[in-house]
């Protein structure tokens, strides 16, 4: 088995979406880049494990994640990155025992805080959630460390808004675990036109009955979209993109694109509030209590208001500036070395 300066453990599937997945795979490549041998563990057989292998990176498929530890003992590597949320003090001790020199963990208010030796808490919606005065690792929080996509970082002036935002693209992810297309197709479906929508099918979301419905029944235009080539050229297109509440809010902050989002799992409520708080994206609310005409007039209100979108675009990037990669290349990189 081919020896790893560092070992990154992350997954993504269906069931949990895919964005710790991408945000390994910029950091795996940027490390790469300054000289770093690094390879990643993820279970096997997932869309995870697919999205890894097609950008042409060393993955050690795992059969459970019992699996990781033995991994981490024999692949030779000096500095071990967790990305799997509120990692286990016990798994971070045997780390540690098995000859590890240094450990970095992402999202986490659990066993890095007290075990790892670097903890990188980019996810506003942890914050205030643990003490960080009693933090013994280096701790880093807030959207500065966002490891965005480098395709994401472009610099340049937002998309002028019109009077009324027609564009409109549907993106919720790599697999949009909810179903919130359908539902957002529907409520849209009840606004006068012209609209010219646009769905982006992330590589883990179905298109199933409930969703071919909503587009076939749809009166305005509906362009499905897979595998976007330069989604952040999408994005930069459109007047508005509804979205989830996770990792692209933070892209279309960086980008200046105004967003709607609606908080698909229950931690995802304090970083949509955070975004709206700070006037770079609209709350839609809780997937578990959307109502549909409820969603229907909030949208319709934000369509029909330029004075928003404009502000919108413009806090996005004074919130967001897009350099949270680099950042953590350096403190990582500073461990490693």
């Amino acid at each position: 088995m081919p020896a790893a300066g560092i070992l990154i453990r992350v997954d993504g599937n269906h069931a949990i979406g895919l964005g710790h997945i991408f945000r390994m795979r910029a950091l795996t490549q940027r490390l790469i880049g300054n000289g770093f041998p690094v390879a990643l563990a993820v279970r096997r057989e997932t869309p995870g494990e697919m999205v890894l292998r097609e950008a042409g990176l060393t993955v050690h498929g795992l059969a459970d994640d019992e699996a990781f530890l033995p991994l981490a003992r024999n692949c030779g590597a000096g500095v071990v990155i967790l990305d799997v949320l509120n990692t286990s003090a016990d798994l971070l001790r045997a780390l540690r025992q098995t000859g590890i020199r240094r450990l970095v963990t992402l999202d986490d208010e659990a066993g890095g805080l007290e075990e790892a030796d670097l903890v990188i808490n980019a996810i506003v919606s942890l914050a205030g959630r643990y003490d960080a005065a009693a933090c013994r690792a280096q701790l880093y929080e807030g959207p500065a460390y966002m490891i965005l996509q480098p395709e994401m970082v472009r610099s340049g002036l937002p998309r002028p808004a019109p009077d009324r935002a027609r564009r409109l693209l549907l993106c919720f992810g790599g697999s949009d675990t909810r179903g919130l297309s359908a539902r957002v197709l529907t409520a849209l479906g009840a606004l006068p036109g012209p609209l010219d929508l646009h769905l982006n099918l992330g590589p883990a979301a179905l298109q199933d009955e409930e969703l071919i419905s909503a587009r076939m029944a749809s009166p305005h235009p509906v362009t499905v979209m897979r595998g976007v080539p330069d989604l952040a050229a999408c994005f930069q297109g459109m007047d508005l993109v509804l979205c989830a509440g996770g990792i692209m809010l933070y892209e279309l902050a960086t980008l200046g694109v105004p967003a709607a989002a609606i908080a698909s799992e229950l931690h995802e409520l304090a970083t949509v509030d955070f975004f709206a708080g700070a006037g770079c994206a609209l709350d839609l609310g809780y997937y578990a209590t959307l109502e549909l005409n409820d969603l229907t007039v909030r949208l319709a209100s934000l369509l029909d208001s330029a004075a928003r979108r404009r502000d919108m675009a413009r806090y996005g990037p004074l919130l967001v500036d897009g350099k949270g990669l680099e950042r953590c290349v350096r403190l990582i990189g500073g461990l490693a070395a």
